[in-house]
């Protein structure tokens, strides 16, 4: 049977295993963090603890960009495994991967879903139900792992793929992601906010002082 590993188990990483296993994918779990561990195994998200990567054909990669890159570069994988990451960021990934020749197959991820919350416990086998999957491609990648990436986005449930370069995805997500949050962050913890109750057409909730 194929194996999958899917390094980091938060929200997104937890709901890429509980996805899979529910498809019927033999799916196991890395973390630092024990407790999520322990939770992804309890809820049967995973099937087991994951040891070692040349154990898998395919490996996700669910955890920050500077993390994916060191293991990018410092981990061994199975010889012509599919290795994806689901980072918000695109190129800096990309170019870690070419900038040296690799023994596996490489395809860029972005899961257009979330929720408000984070964590394991927040995860979801329904997480990518009727969501985006944008796929990133240059050059170098390889029509084979273009296939098997949209095997597994049919099976976690995805709606769409989208298609796009690295380049693409950074721009357009620092526009309509990256920018409303810094904009919206910005906007509940100015101390203007205070004392504009009634001036807004939304509820304005008490700002965290910290």
């Amino acid at each position: 049977m194929k194996k999958t590993e899917v390094v980091g188990l938060g929200i997104i990483g937890g709901s890429v295993c509980a996805s899979l296993t529910a498809a019927g994918y033999y799916v196991a779990g890395a973390d630092r963090d024990e407790s999520a561990l322990s939770f992804a195994l309890q809820r049967g998200f995973i099937r087991e603890k994951a040891e070692n990567l040349t154990d898998y054909q395919t490996v996700i990669l669910a955890v920050p960009v500077r993390a994916a890159v060191s293991v990018l570069n410092a981990e061994r994988f199975r010889d012509g495994a599919l290795v994806a990451d689901v980072c918000g960021v695109k190129k800096t990934v990309e170019e870690a991967v070419y900038a040296s020749p690799r023994n596996y197959r490489y395809i860029g991820l972005h899961p257009m879903a979330g929720k408000e919350t984070s964590g394991i416990s927040s995860a979801s086998a329904h997480l990518f139900r009727g969501a985006n999957l944008v796929m990133t491609v240059c050059p170098q990648t390889q029509e084979s792992a273009c296939r098997e990436i949209a095997e597994y986005a049919k099976a976690m449930g995805f709606k769409r793929i989208v298609t796009c370069t690295a380049e693409e995805h950074d721009r357009k997500i620092a526009l309509t992601s990256q920018l409303a949050h810094i904009v919206s962050n910005a906007y509940v913890k100015s101390p203007e906010v205070d004392g504009c109750e009634g001036l807004s057409l939304i509820h304005i909730s008490e700002p965290t002082r910290h």
